[in-house]
């Protein structure tokens, strides 16, 4: 068989190269037989190997380029498909008659009533234009998440008798340009052709956020739509845009102006009222047991959102049926609180005797500090039973709705948290005391130095505040902080001292009465504490042998 011409052309080429570089003296190569007559026409080697690798090179950019071109044509219509689709795609939902009314919402009368000029302009937009008046363009909920923001919106709507066209901020974006923006157009357009309507955008601060952020430049093009559709207000008669969000300080400065969102209504977690109102509400649709009081879980509830009541109502609901009980008891629903507050409980959790008489001590010590210190809260709850949070375990303080706190409410603050490492020194002296006020020390600490800086009531830089970071203050600025909140402390915990060594038998009857049962309720604490004072060690006893309570 004859061999390929061009492994024939690169091994006379080789050959060649070795002759040339052989060095003198040495022995000669065996003589290269004669090539073979080639016919005529036959072309030299170097020509063709040229053209031989041009070949090559040109159907390998041709192929390249025609894959190129195959992507680029896919892309385009998937894109095009995607711009297509935004009046079908699911990023939106619409409801035509929404039922949710304002009797619904709870713990937000004042938002309500600013709420209702829009339901007002929604129903006879020509009542305002006959006197000259401009409803806003847009209103902007800003609150905690759970608090019913998008509840609000969802009654407007269904106040006004309007639909409702609600779309999440994060659903207009994908991984190509412009696809954001042609939503945001696409959502307008479709409401439109429904005004009077209502456009509800939920977590707005997605593309909203400013502009002058480098990270946010993938979102400009959908923020700039949606400015402009909120812009077009002669095009926009009949629409009211509604958004909800938890971050507004981020949001950019173009987007909260007058003539688009307008009006900015707080959102803030439900008062007592609101809160008995929502489990009143909310309670209709369980079967409670007699011994359920709305009214006291209201009160235990206080700083909590609707959707955290909600939870708390299921819980107890779930917990109950599957513990077969016929009805959700006043138990469950404690317990059920107890699981949204601060985890899971972990009665199985492996504790050595030690540590739960440490534990008992360091828990009785926060609980006497609070009962005999004015203006601290009151114990609702305290437990020795580990939870999910980290725990060891819990003092639970009756939370209220109080706004503003005076010195004297938080000095008490720092005391009763200081009361468990006081306990520990008490029982054991400095030798024993261990590291279970970690967390008690970082909380006593921040609010300690949130007094010097965020409120002006220390020594250190007297009413001017500093609200800058800690670690941004000048070196003496930050020595001067570190020596008043550490005076602080160490006043806590002598007044701490001081008191559990003037009741050192009320921490002992407590300590003692958390190891019988791990979790006393205020009225059992309050029988302790009597049995205590009056001597009676049977009385004591009797206490002791009560019904754990849950």
């Amino acid at each position: 068989m004859q061999r390929p011409l061009v492994c024939a052309l690169f091994l006379s080429a080789g050959l060649s190269e070795a002759m040339r570089l052989q060095p003198r003296g040495s022995p000669s190569p065996p003589p290269i037989p004669p090539s073979p007559v080639r016919p005529p026409g036959y072309a030299s080697g170097s020509f063709v190997e040229k053209l031989a690798l041009e070949l090559i090179r040109s159907v390998g950019t041709t192929l390249a380029a025609w894959l190129s071109m195959r992507a680029l044509l896919s892309a385009g219509a998937e894109l095009g498909s995607l711009l297509r689709a935004n009046h079908t795609r699911e990023f939106g939902s619409l409801v035509a008659n929404c039922s949710t009314r304002f009797d619904d919402v709870h713990g937000v009368d004042e938002v309500k009533a600013e709420l209702r000029e829009a339901v007002a302009f929604l129903r006879d937009p020509h009542a305002f234009a006959r006197l000259g008046a401009q409803m806003p363009r847009g209103v902007l909920l800003e609150g905690p998440p759970g608090t019913g923001k998008t509840l609000l919106a969802r009654a407007v709507a269904g106040e006004a008798g309007v639909p409702f066209l609600s779309a999440s901020a994060s659903s207009f974006d994908e991984k190509y340009v412009g696809v954001g923006a042609s939503r945001v157009r696409a959502l307008f357009a479709a409401a439109r052709k429904l005004a009077p309507a209502i456009i509800f955008i939920d977590e707005i601060d997605s593309v909203g956020a400013s502009r002058y952020d480098e990270s946010r430049a993938l979102h400009a093009q959908t923020l700039n739509a949606l400015l402009v559709e909120m812009d077009g207000f002669a095009q926009n008669q009949g629409l009211v845009v509604i958004a909800a969000t938890n971050q507004a300080r981020v949001l950019d400065k173009a987007l909260v102006r007058p003539g688009r969102f307008d009006r900015i209504l707080s959102v803030p977690p439900p008062d007592i009222n609101g809160r008995r109102a929502l489990l009143h509400r909310l309670a209709s649709r369980y079967v409670l047991a007699e011994d359920v009081d709305l009214e006291l879980l209201a009160t235990q509830t206080a700083g909590l959102t609707g959707a955290h009541l909600a939870n708390i109502l299921n819980l107890g609901a779930l917990a109950a049926t599957s513990a077969g009980k016929p009805a959700v008891d006043a138990a469950a629903l404690l317990a059920a609180r107890d699981k949204v507050l601060f985890g899971l409980a972990r009665p199985s959790a492996h504790v050595t005797e030690k540590e739960r008489a440490l534990k008992a001590v360091h828990e009785a010590g926060h609980v006497l500090v609070a009962r005999h210190t004015p203006h601290a809260a009151r114990v609702e709850k305290v437990t020795i039973v580990p939870y999910g949070n980290g725990a060891g375990g819990l003092t639970m303080l009756h939370a209220d709705d109080d706004a503003l706190l005076d010195h004297s409410q938080l000095r008490a603050r720092i005391d009763v948290l200081m009361g468990g490492r006081a306990a520990e020194l008490v029982e054991y002296g400095e030798e024993g005391v261990t590291t279970g006020a970690e967390d008690d020390l970082r909380k006593a600490r921040t609010l300690a130095l949130r007094m010097s800086t965020h409120w002006g009531l220390g020594e250190a830089l007297g009413p001017a505040g500093c609200e800058r970071p800690f670690e941004q203050l000048s070196p003496r600025t930050h020595d001067a902080l570190d020596l008043e909140v550490g005076e602080r402390l160490r006043a806590a915990q002598a007044r701490a001292v001081s008191l559990l060594l003037a009741h050192r038998d009320e921490l002992r009857a407590v300590s003692k009465a958390l190891l019988a049962q791990d979790t006393l309720s205020a009225a059992q604490l309050d029988e302790v504490l009597s049995t205590t004072l009056s001597g009676s060690e049977a009385a004591v006893e009797s206490v002791l042998a009560m019904e754990p309570n849950a």
